[in-house]
């Protein structure tokens, strides 16, 4: 069936090595957010999982910006699709 839809909508290799390089890309980029720009993942406090030492705010807000920076920038993801799968 895969073969079939390739077939049919005519993407190639390149187009599935671009979206795997994207995709790390992506993760990477997140990861690296979290770790060097933000300080995350280097508590130990308790009640503090993956948060930075020195909080200005509550540890929910933080918990939501990790969660919508991940979400944000796999948004392409949805242009990706309406475009190539459609």
């Amino acid at each position: 069936m895969a073969a079939l839809w390739v077939t049919s909508h005519k993407v190639d290799k390149a187009f599935y090595w671009w979206l795997g390089i994207k995709i790390w890309s992506t993760l990477y980029k997140t990861c690296w957010d979290y770790y060097m720009d933000w300080g995350m993942c280097r508590s130990k406090k308790k009640g503090y999982f993956a948060l930075r030492r020195p909080i200005h705010y509550s540890p929910y807000f933080y918990y939501w910006a990790m969660f919508s920076n991940t979400i944000l920038r796999f948004f392409f993801l949805i242009v990706v699709a309406a475009t190539y799968f459609t």
